[in-house]
């Protein structure tokens, strides 16, 4: 499996994958898409734009996208760092 540099990001995809990060719930160690992007967006980031660069960074195998499910049965989608090799 081939991952990208840290050093490869843009801008914009080191600030998205940051929110995720300082987002992330310490239980589940993912950040919930909705507050990824309501985050961004305060920042002043576009709704497009912060949806692309998610997409992008799960491509990249930096992100991942995970199923969350509630005790009361209600589910939301969430990113996780994906764990590096070694």
């Amino acid at each position: 499996m081939t991952t990208t540099p840290i050093a490869t990001l843009s801008a914009i995809q080191q600030q998205v994958l940051n929110a995720a990060l300082q987002l992330a719930s310490p239980s589940t160690h993912a950040a919930s898409g909705h507050d990824i992007r309501e985050h961004l967006q305060n920042a002043g980031l576009n709704k497009k734009v912060i949806a692309v660069t998610l997409g992008e960074l799960v491509s990249m195998q930096r992100l991942e996208r995970v199923k969350i499910t509630e005790p009361t049965g209600l589910f939301y989608t969430a990113y996780r760092r994906v764990s590096l090799p070694g």
